[in-house]
Parts: structure tokens; sequence; C-alpha cells
């Protein structure tokens, strides 16, 4: 019994500190321990790279990929003039 007190006693407080979710809210709660600021921390940081990625790929399929289908494509059906 007394651990099963111990153990209440040591989760509450950091759900008592933790921010309440807003409507429409974007993006993570204030964080109520070290260990969740860093998930958060990982979590920028991962978001970061991701579009780091995602424009790098745009960049190349609108270099390459883009024109050479387009060229396929006037080739295959001719505008008229």
């Amino acid at each position: 019994m007394k651990f099963l007190l111990l153990f209440l006693a040591s989760i509450v407080p950091a759900t008592l500190l933790a921010d309440f979710p807003k409507a429409w809210q974007f993006g993570f709660q204030d964080p109520a321990t070290d260990l969740m600021g860093k998930v958060i921390s990982l979590h920028n940081g991962i978001s970061i790279v991701m579009a780091g990625v995602t424009l790098f790929v745009l960049i190349l399929l609108n270099q390459e990929t883009l024109p050479a289908f387009l060229e396929k494509i006037f080739r295959l059906h001719p505008i008229e003039q």
C-alpha cells in the first residue's frame, strides 16, 4: 500500500503541471517534464529535415522529370497553329 501511494504521488505532480489542450491547437502542449521537452525538440528537428528533403525532391522533379515529361507530351500531341 505504501508503494502504491508513493507511486501515485510521483505521477500526480507531473500531470498537475501539464498545460491543457486548446481548441484547434497546432503543435504540442507545454511540456510538464524534461523528457517531453526533448521529445518536442526531436519532433521539431525531424520536421525541419523532412521539409528540406521534400524541397530537394521537388526541385529535382522540377528540373529533370517535368521537362522530359512535357517534351514527350508535346512531341506526341503537337499544338497546331
